[in-house]
């Protein structure tokens, strides 16, 4: 006879894909979404969870989470929406309609898809000089950024150390972050971050895990040497937390990342490119981003903004969604 085997399921209504269970990390984290107010104190990722349903929904006791961040306007048409998608109101389901809108938003209809199909016009001559910068090994006089940012995504995924400055609060003191150091507690990934994709580069400044450029032409100069000293003026909001310390915050990083060179973890050198190889770089790099995503005719599915004007927000973008969104948790 077969021994049965107890398994105990952590979470039943971790949603549908992994899409949904992932966007219910972000507003139970303290440092992301969730702030740190007393409001959260002692309570597990379930209870901070139930705190904002019962905020959507205008239901549980007001006196603990407050009343003033929706309007009850506001909360009718929330609700309504989920009526008219013919979707149950439950924790679940909200995190399974986010995962929905996530994977709907595919922008790959970029000129360099178009180019790598056959059509050599869709390239300028800057974008094509800057794919072979991209693409070139080190040896062949190139940025050998293909190295890290490779296949179809532009990324291998992996954790690596690239100095970019920490701005903004951090996890640490003098508002440092540890990158993935903050989640293994292992000092050999202090200020790993994980490689990005490259698609629709141009349109998803500010740039490097803190936001730390508002151009992308200043993160191409940081990749290309990080050494660089850090220029406060990228910074988008200047009264920013912590500006003081980023110039040491910086120094502690670039230190690690020549640790990690010299002991072979490491792949990245240093390129002497000029500003023109840079802009040829940029160049190639917009070339990676879908025009669709300029276009309100076509966007304005996935934002809910106002027809006569793509500049003011409303509540009133009704999206048709598919069977899989529609079953009931």
């Amino acid at each position: 006879m077969k021994q049965m085997v107890q398994r105990e399921l952590v979470d039943p209504y971790a949603g549908e894909n992994i899409p949904a269970a992932q966007s219910r990390f972000p507003v139970q984290n303290p440092i992301e979404m969730a702030g740190k107010g007393d409001e959260i104190k002692g309570l597990n990722s379930f209870g901070i969870r139930k705190i904002l349903f019962d905020r959507f929904t205008g239901e549980g006791n007001s006196s603990t989470f407050g009343t003033n961040y929706l309007t009850q306007e506001a909360r009718e048409l929330w609700k309504q929406s989920f009526e008219d998608a013919n979707v149950t109101l439950t924790d679940a389901n909200i995190y399974n309609m986010i995962s929905y809108y996530e994977r709907t938003q595919l922008f790959i209809e970029n000129p360099w898809k178009k180019y790598v199909q056959g059509d050599k016009s869709a390239l300028s001559k800057d974008a094509k000089k800057g794919a072979l910068l991209f693409f070139k090994s080190y040896e062949n006089g190139g940025a050998n950024c293909v190295q890290c940012h490779a296949g179809d995504f532009f990324t291998d995924h992996a954790m690596r150390v690239m100095a970019v400055p920490q701005i903004g609060l951090g996890t640490q003191e003098n508002g440092d972050s540890y990158g993935r150091e903050d989640i293994t507690n292992n000092p050999a990934d202090r200020y790993k971050w994980r490689t990005m994709s490259l698609l629709n580069i141009a349109k998803t400044g500010p740039w490097g895990h803190s936001g730390a450029f508002t151009s992308l032409r200043a993160m191409v100069q940081h990749m290309v040497n990080p050494s660089t000293d850090y220029d406060l003026s990228n910074v988008f909001q200047p009264n920013m937390q912590n500006l003081g310390f980023t110039a040491q915050n910086h120094a502690k990083a670039l230190s690690q990342l020549e640790v990690n060179r010299l002991s072979g973890v490491s792949p990245h050198r240093v390129v002497d490119l000029d500003d023109t190889q840079i802009d040829q770089l940029v160049a190639f790099l917009e070339a990676l981003s879908d025009p669709r995503l300029d276009d309100y005719e076509f966007m304005k599915q996935w934002i809910p903004l106002n027809d006569a004007d793509a500049h003011v927000l409303n509540l009133q973008v009704n999206v048709t969604l598919p069977q899989e969104a529609t079953k009931e948790n």
